[in-house]
């Protein structure tokens, strides 16, 4: 499922999940819209990167049937193990969690038109 995306962080390795499911709650959890994601990713980073993660990750098993996921400060630190911000893994993330918001969007009405032409 392209929705998915595994990440290796090490000891831990976390799959996270980016379907409607996972971005309707989150948006109704967080009391935020699909615009402010933006706007709280440059208010404050190092809360709301690692709060989307780890919500990703306990969504995802949520929809396995699992309920024996970390709690958020063990998961932050396995992130901040792994070089925080600057890791690969977290860069892994915030490009899948992008890719999954754009997937299947028309750059502007001509492209989407020269796409149906090919």
């Amino acid at each position: 499922m392209k929705n998915r995306k595994t990440i290796d962080f090490g000891k831990h390795e976390f799959e996270f999940f980016f379907g409607l499911s996972f971005l309707g709650e989150f948006l109704d959890e967080q009391n935020i819209t699909l615009e402010q994601i933006d706007e709280k990713l440059n208010k404050n980073p190092f809360k709301f990167i690692p709060t989307l993660m780890h919500e990703s990750y306990l969504h995802n098993l949520k929809r396995r049937g699992q309920n024996n996921g970390l709690g958020y400060y063990d998961f932050v630190d396995v992130l901040e193990d792994n070089g925080g911000f600057g890791s690969v893994q977290v860069q892994q993330f915030i490009q899948a969690f992008t890719e999954s918001l754009v997937k299947d969007v028309p750059e502007s009405e001509e492209n989407a038109e020269t796409s149906k032409k090919k």
